[in-house]
């Protein structure tokens, strides 16, 4: 039982508190805090389900920026700005068929694992367990599609004209598994 007094965590059914000595009788049941690694880890898993919303790759012609695409046209293939890629390599001789060009529903599990890792941190060792595996899980999925993308890349990059470069939401699904992994690591070796 917690004192309500100092927050010390007494052993047994004392009715005074072993670090301050205060009353320990009728108190109500306490709630544990979640550590400050904890919170730390939540912030990566609301920066996880943000970052999904923001621009992951684009590309270019000649430096300058034809179409974005976000992680939730990534899940599921809509990428509105593809006639802009066909019309400009069209002027340039080059017609390659871009409707080949896949969607990942598995990205739509990265958002979904973030929300996860912050509804569960409610400062108990499994919770910083369950954070540090969604932060693993977000990391091997991000890893997974940069390595399929790879070859998107390349049929992107006709006749080196064109250019596919990772964007800030990307980067930010990675800073926030890593912060999910890294905090959930820290607070469950704290606890």
């Amino acid at each position: 039982m917690y004192c309500t007094h100092c927050g010390f965590e007494n052993k047994g059914d004392n009715q005074f508190c072993e670090n301050c000595g205060k009353s320990m009788t009728n108190l109500p049941a306490p709630v544990p805090l979640t550590s400050m690694w904890g919170k730390w880890a939540s912030i990566g898993s609301a920066l996880v389900v943000i970052c999904f919303f923001l621009p992951w790759a684009s590309v270019s012609c000649s430096g300058r920026q034809i179409i974005s695409v976000t992680g939730s046209e990534i899940a599921t293939g809509n990428y509105p700005g593809l006639n802009n890629i066909s019309d400009a390599t069209s002027l340039f001789g080059y017609n390659p068929d871009y409707s080949g060009i896949p969607s990942y529903p598995a990205v739509l599990l990265l958002p979904l694992i973030g929300a996860v890792g912050f509804f569960v941190l409610n400062g108990k060792r499994e919770s910083s367990i369950i954070s540090m595996s969604v932060g693993a899980l977000g990391c091997i999925g991000l890893l997974i599609l940069m390595v399929s993308i790879s070859d998107l890349k390349n049929k992107v990059s006709t006749g080196g004209v064109f250019e596919l470069k990772y964007e800030i939401g990307i980067w930010g699904q990675w800073l926030g598994n890593l912060i999910q992994l890294g905090f959930g690591y820290l607070s469950q070796r704290n606890d």
